[in-house]
Order: structure tokens, then C-alpha cells, then sequence
């Protein structure tokens, strides 16, 4: 042991690696682990979660913008902002080889070709890659057998 003077810190590291090891050797802890990884790492899964992502329901309204400008509160300005936001939440939810450029939203000055019609191309099949295993009600592994566990 290379810590002979915290012999009892160093067992209870020893222990979380031990767990940690135990989980990912395990097919079916390894893949609960890997659906409900973000829960984990962002408060745990005692339903105390906050969900702090962007709240899309008051953009579906044309009181969120005023004006058809380029100005702070303009259409233009809002939408470009809700879509880096969600491009950021996804960079944050993707594995670092995962990473994909999105496409901005552009301006009210904004070319056809250049910005308008890749920003469509790209967003009409957008897909997230976040997970919202923290929403599910009910836990898997604990099923008895797999009637069970479909029925979760």
C-alpha cells in the first residue's frame, strides 16, 4: 500500500474502485449504468434530480419575440439563441468522439445556401442523444424475470 498513514482512507477508495469494477463487469449493471449515467453524474436517482434543461414549450408562441429584427428580443435572435442552447446541451450529453457541428440559425440577413437551407437540412432530422433514463418510473434490475421487466 502506498498510503500507510491513511490505511483507512485507502480501503474505502479501494472499496468505491472495487464497486465501480463490479458494475461495469456486469452486462446487465453495465448497461443500466450506461442508461442512466447522466441521472448519476447530475444528483442520483432518489428522485431529487433537477432537470435544468431548456424549457421549449414558451418558444412555441410568438409572445417569446418581438419583431422580425435582428435586435436582442428579435425573432432571428431568440430562435438563434434556443438552438446554441440546445446544441450545447447535447455537446454536453455525447461522448467527445460524438461531437457533430450544428448548424446556426443565421439572421435576418442570412444566404439561402449558406445558412438557411443546412440549418433546415440538419435540424428536420435532428436527433437528440441525450438520455432521460432519470424519468423512467421504475427500475429494471429489480424484475424477478424478463415478463416482469418488459412489463416496467
Amino acid at each position: 500500500d502506498k498510503n500507510p498513514d491513511n490505511a483507512a482512507e485507502a480501503a474505502e477508495q479501494f472499496k468505491l474502485i472495487q464497486a465501480a469494477y463490479d458494475v461495469l463487469s456486469d452486462p446487465q449493471e453495465r448497461a443500466w449504468y450506461d442508461n442512466h449515467r447522466e441521472a448519476l453524474l447530475k444528483g442520483g436517482l432518489d428522485g431529487e434530480y433537477q432537470d435544468d434543461s431548456l424549457d421549449l414549450l414558451h418558444y412555441f408562441t410568438v409572445t417569446c419575440y418581438s419583431g422580425y429584427g435582428d435586435d436582442e428580443k428579435g425573432f432571428y435572435t431568440v430562435y438563434r439563441n434556443v438552438f446554441e442552447m440546445i446544441a450545447k446541451e447535447e455537446l454536453e450529453s455525447v461522448l467527445e468522439d460524438e461531437v457533430e457541428d450544428f448548424p446556426t440559425f443565421g439572421d435576418s440577413q442570412s444566404d439561402y445556401d449558406m445558412v438557411v437551407h443546412p440549418f433546415y437540412a440538419y435540424w428536420q432530422s435532428f436527433c437528440t442523444q441525450k438520455n432521460f433514463a432519470w424519468k423512467e418510473e421504475y427500475d429494471t434490475r429489480q424484475a424477478s424475470n424478463r415478463w416482469e421487466k418488459r412489463a416496467m
